[in-house]
């Protein structure tokens, strides 16, 4: 894929002992488009980072697998709503990872679409 040169860390929410841990993913060979989306409103002016993210499904560690069909173990891997991604590669852990939300490389997925047709397979991420 073509300009597929971003690194990304992605961090996936999972169960442990009644608790909600977070496995930290990083993926190389994505492409990264940002944009500021802003509106005026009766309340004022809004504004917005809109990213879209697409990544080659090669660049994933393990097998990537649509979240329908999404079976937690260890070689599997699906995107979710909701999932934090951060732009580069970053080894902190989740919990000081949000404590600084005003962070501008930290962003959350609003929504995905599997393309696993021809070619060029890849999944796009919109991140907020």
């Amino acid at each position: 894929m073509k300009l597929a040169t971003e690194t990304i860390t992605i961090y996936v929410p999972y169960m442990s002992e009644g608790e909600i841990e977070h496995e930290r993913i990083v993926i190389r060979g994505a492409s990264w488009h940002q944009t500021n989306k802003a509106d005026i409103t009766a309340n004022g002016l809004k504004s917005a980072d809109l990213v879209n993210v697409r990544i080659p499904v090669s660049a994933f560690p393990g097998q990537y697998v649509t979240a329908a069909a999404f079976i937690p173990s260890s070689s599997e891997f699906a995107f979710k709503e909701g999932m934090t991604v951060v732009r580069g590669e970053t080894e902190e852990g989740y919990s000081d990872l949000i404590r600084d939300r005003g962070r501008d490389d930290l962003f959350t997925v609003l929504s995905f679409t599997d393309n696993l047709r021809g070619k060029a397979q890849h999944i796009k991420v919109v991140l907020s």
